[in-house]
């Protein structure tokens, strides 16, 4: 009987937990995948039901809890904080060190940084991750005005999350229109008139350039490059995702914009994939 190679994976998301299914699909080895944000994989899209109460936590897993068992993948959740490409190792957060024969990078996006001033205040945050959706929890309690910084479907929802809250609402974005990046402008005006009648104001053609906290250190102010300033308790910046690269850099694999594999999903190492 053929010896069963130690296949680890690292992320748990849509990425990751396809990669584990179909190499289950194709084989007898053992696969292991490890994740810091969670111990479960669950669907991302579900996070704004979930604040809104049309969903339960359990309700994000799409799959039964006797799934991985019955389809034998290991679930790990710890930090993966060093990788040994050469080596052909990893270690966790815990101390403990892995080998590997085959290592998957399914490591994602994370929201991308505005680069403002202030950006760190308590009450900023981004939205992608059941992190957020917890830290989301916190910051919205006493909140009466928050900003969302983007025009795009994230900030939509971010917002419509907002409202179901009865918070107030401002959308601010450097486009002309809202989603005027994806849809001709007629479709956009459409979409902002029915935006508005739910109760969020639109700040359009302009942009934040710096955040001013209060003196409990959370964010009160943003300064606009209008000219104008928006008193908030809370601002959630929707303005695109970037690649988690940090690992793979520290190993040495070839990074650019993001992870650089072939055809095949290699990186610049061997029996590395991204």
């Amino acid at each position: 009987m053929p010896e069963r190679s130690q296949i680890i994976i690292i992320g748990n998301g849509a990425a990751g937990i396809t990669a584990a299914r179909h190499l289950r699909k194709l084989g007898n080895d053992h696969i292991t995948v490890i994740s810091a944000e969670t111990p479960f994989h669950y669907a991302r899209p579900g996070l704004m039901y979930a604040f809104m109460g049309q969903l339960e936590h359990r309700h994000l897993q799409p799959y039964a809890d006797d799934f991985w068992k019955a389809n034998r993948i290991d679930l790990l959740h710890d930090t993966v904080v060093k990788i040994d490409a050469k080596g052909q190792c990893l270690t966790l957060a815990n101390g403990e060190t892995r080998s590997y024969d085959k290592l998957l990078l399914a490591t994602g996006s994370r929201g991308r940084r505005g680069g403002w001033a202030g950006e760190d205040l308590q009450g900023v945050q981004r939205f992608t991750s059941m992190h957020d959706l917890a830290l989301r929890e916190q910051n919205v309690v006493g909140v009466q005005h928050a900003a969302v910084i983007g025009g795009g479907l994230t900030a939509i929802e971010v917002a419509e999350m907002l409202r179901s809250r009865s918070i107030a609402v401002t959308m601010i974005m450097r486009d002309e229109h809202l989603a005027g990046h994806l849809l001709p402008n007629e479709e956009s005006i459409i979409i902002e008139r029915h935006v508005q009648r739910h109760g969020v104001a639109l700040r359009c053609g302009t942009e934040v350039i710096r955040m001013r906290g209060g003196a409990d250190g959370r964010v009160s102010q943003l300064e606009l490059s209008d000219g104008t300033t928006l008193d908030v308790q809370l601002v959630v910046t929707c303005i695109g995702v970037e690649p988690v690269t940090e690992l793979a850099r520290d190993a040495g694999l070839d990074v650019r914009t993001g992870i650089v594999v072939n055809d095949r999903f290699e990186t610049s190492m061997p029996n590395v994939y991204a």
